[in-house]
């Protein structure tokens, strides 16, 4: 009797920590991004529930803010097309349905510090 109930505590756990996993979207509040290089500030897998992602950005220098971002959604587990585009201080990201995996990554031109809302 004794395997069955640690087996079963053992699946209760384990349902608990995928379940953890799968809904996490992984975006902390605030990333240092270097210039010229591929920092990810958002990173979901698992929720496929729509979202609005608002990151304020601001230059290290108190310069403006440039460069550019990429974000990449996948329908289900087949990647859809990345979108590019420009860094502004004030952007908003979107994760639509069934996106089971999302990322945004930031290179920007000057150390920047990017922080959700």
């Amino acid at each position: 009797m004794e395997p069955i109930v640690g087996g079963a505590i053992g699946l209760i756990l384990m349902a608990g920590a995928v379940a953890f996993l799968i809904r996490g979207v992984r975006v902390s509040n605030e990333h240092a991004c270097p210039a010229g290089k591929w920092t990810t500030v958002i990173s979901n897998f698992g929720t496929g529930m729509p979202a609005t992602f608002r990151a304020l950005i601001t230059a290290a220098d108190g310069g403006e803010v440039s460069g550019k971002f990429r974000e990449e959604k996948f329908q289900w587990i087949f990647p859809g097309p990345v979108k590019e585009g420009p860094l502004a201080a004030d952007m908003r990201f979107e994760r639509d349905w069934i996106n089971a995996i999302y990322k945004v990554h930031v290179m920007p031109e000057r150390d920047v510090t990017v922080r959700f809302e």
